[in-house]
């Protein structure tokens, strides 16, 4: 079975139609994060008449404004026809407007505003928009795990705020993300991680965030190491698919320290983040579009098999599990054979599926079960 599903398009506005994008807002605002009026200095729009024109121009300086508040990573197809309000009646989104130019050709009006955006219905109706998105496509399961050894105690809160910042960042974009109590719970109390935690470096510390992922069962993780140096504060953003220890994203941001105090630290770590989250995020809704569109790849390994009838009769499990979109065998030599597939189902599911269907051709495994690495599950034929 593929996984059906419709094509989306990553949304992200820019100027367009000659136009520039400029905001405007009163004194604090700008602090804040939000401005209360966006700008669209030059949009044009077309109908059949100067009062169908100018609602065209309505829609499309809206289109244009949403930018500001929906990241490269939302997943909205086409924002104007998703909308409901803006479909029936744009004004209650626009505080002002006025006309630069208008012409008229062949029966088409066409005229270029000035519009200011009121941003207080655009933020409602886009997190209305955009969360139908995000349940119509599903959104990945992501834990956050911070470096945890700083060279000093200021570093070490560096590090935990860093991880707090990932997890705003996170959860304003729609994401699931795996409460950081849980996380540190794992790192205290699970034996097999505080022992890998113990010898742990910096450079194999994705190997312990990987098991911390895969405990909590979460799609995705991410790492964040923070430092301070020289007058700045430094936060490397990696994140990676939990299955297969895959890297797919990476991104270091910096930010700039005024003085040597925790609030000043804190606030350079904030700025870190958010110059980092900004690429690293487009790159995981990249990743899991994928996924969603074509499934995880496992690295399946076949073991102990007599001949190729064996061979060929568990590669035709593989293909009709349900789920699987592709499989390749990599190679086969001896009793040994390694597989390439991808599937739209669930690790576990989709391993004892495999085990399930399997023995109903009348192969059947040791202990009756698969050793599961991540993404790489080896199956041992019995004797």
């Amino acid at each position: 079975m593929v996984l059906k599903r419709r094509m989306i398009q990553t949304f992200m506005a820019v100027a367009v139609l000659a136009g520039s994008l400029v905001l405007s807002g009163q004194p604090g605002e700008a602090a804040k994060g939000i401005k209360p009026i966006v700008v669209i200095d030059a949009v044009t729009g077309e109908g059949t008449t100067a009062e169908s024109a100018r609602l065209d121009a309505f829609r499309n300086a809206i289109s244009q404004a949403v930018g500001v508040y929906v990241q490269a990573d939302t997943v909205v197809e086409n924002y104007v026809t998703k909308s409901d309000k803006i479909r029936t009646n744009s004004k209650g989104f626009i505080k002002s407007f006025k006309l630069l130019n208008e012409s008229k050709e062949q029966g088409i009006v066409s005229g270029t505003y000035r519009i200011e955006v009121s941003t207080q219905p655009l933020q409602e109706d886009v997190q209305d928009v955009v969360g139908t998105e995000f349940r119509n496509v599903g959104h990945p399961t992501v834990s956050v795990v911070g470096w945890y050894k700083g060279r000093n105690r200021l570093e070490d809160e560096v590090n935990d705020f860093a991880v707090t910042a990932m997890n705003r960042s996170l959860l304003k974009r729609g994401y699931k993300v795996v409460d950081g109590w849980l996380v540190e719970k794992l790192r205290k109390e699970d034996a097999a991680i505080v022992k890998a935690s113990g010898a742990v470096q910096q450079s194999n510390f994705d190997q312990v965030a990987q098991m911390i992922a895969n405990k909590l069962k979460a799609d995705i993780y991410v790492t964040t190491y923070g430092s301070l140096q020289a007058g700045k504060a430094s936060v490397s953003t990696k994140m990676y698919n939990s299955y297969t220890g895959q890297i797919f994203g990476s991104e270091t941001g910096y930010g700039a320290m005024r003085a040597g105090s925790v609030a000043d630290a804190k606030a350079a770590v904030a700025s870190a983040v958010t110059s980092s989250m900004e690429k690293t995020l487009g790159q995981v809704s990249g990743h899991w579009q994928d996924v969603l569109t074509n499934g995880q790849e496992y690295i399946i390994v076949l073991d102990g098999y007599k001949d190729g009838k064996d061979r060929r009769t568990f590669k035709k499990v593989l293909e009709e599990a349900e789920g699987v979109t592709e499989v390749k065998q990599l190679n086969a030599a001896g009793s040994h054979a390694e597989f390439s597939v991808y599937s739209t189902t669930r690790p576990v599911d989709f391993f004892d599926a495999v085990i399930d269907d399997a023995e109903g051709q009348g192969l059947k495994f040791v202990n009756n079960e698969a050793v599961i690495r991540g993404g790489r599950a080896l199956f041992i034929l019995k004797k």
